[in-house]
């Protein structure tokens, strides 16, 4: 594999959706222990970081 794993790298992998991945990254919602293993297995064989711009930024605003 070229460059760092994606997000897409891991739910092929884990043989899920986006939003189930999503779901265990960001601790939101039901996902049944079956499919979080195996988010984890992925995002751990691909060592999958996510990206830092994804995170949120307060901005201040003018004036």
């Amino acid at each position: 594999m070229k460059g760092n794993p994606t997000l897409n790298d891991v739910t092929e992998m884990a043989d899920v959706s986006i939003a189930t991945v999503s779901r265990v990254l960001n601790q939101n919602g039901y996902v049944s222990s079956e499919n979080r293993l195996k988010i984890e297995a992925a995002i751990t064989k691909l060592g999958y970081r996510g990206r830092s711009s994804n995170k949120t930024f307060k901005r201040k605003k003018a004036g």
